[in-house]
């Protein structure tokens, strides 16, 4: 499991590096920063799949210490994520901001974006759902409770993509 989640950080590698690619051809500084961010996040899920794996190597189980007890992604996420009111905004956004990258990137005026940063925002709108979910886990775990200043905050990170784009 942990070889498919290495293997899903090199595709996401090669789309960041794609992203970074356009915008330095196009000079456009938000995408730069946003696809050198994005290359720190994947360095960090790159360190912590590492540190994961020697967890479970040192342990008797085969389990992480203190981590899910084993618990499969699945299960979280149609437990936590699908059933609670931040997680149904999580699944809005990432399928909203998705749904605005295709349009993005092959017909950008569609969409009411400039042409030439039609392929940036594309790629920030497919690529923001991962960050999405990642401050998810951050914002809500580890009790998972549903709140109003959660479920806020979150709705104020999936509407971060269409702020970048439109400002």
């Amino acid at each position: 499991m942990r070889l498919l989640g290495f293997l899903g950080l090199a595709v996401l590698v090669l789309v960041n590096l794609f992203g970074l690619t356009v915008a330095l051809q196009e000079q456009d500084w938000k995408g730069i920063f946003l696809m050198l961010f994005m290359a720190v996040l994947l360095t960090f899920f790159a360190v912590t799949l590492w540190r994961g794996a020697k967890l479970e190597r040192g342990s008797a189980h085969g389990r992480l210490a203190d981590g899910w007890a084993g618990e499969s992604v699945t299960i979280f996420l149609r437990a936590v994520v699908a059933r609670s009111l931040e997680g149904r905004i999580l699944i809005v956004g990432t399928a909203v901001s998705v749904l605005f990258a295709i349009p993005a990137l092959a017909w950008p005026e569609a969409v009411g974006l400039s042409s030439p940063k039609g392929s940036g925002n594309a790629v920030l709108f497919v690529m923001w759902p991962i960050v999405s979910f990642v401050l998810f886990v951050r914002i809500c775990g580890p009790h998972y409770q549903t709140s109003a200043i959660t479920a806020l905050l979150i709705l104020a990170v999936t509407v971060v993509p269409f702020y970048v784009a439109y400002w």
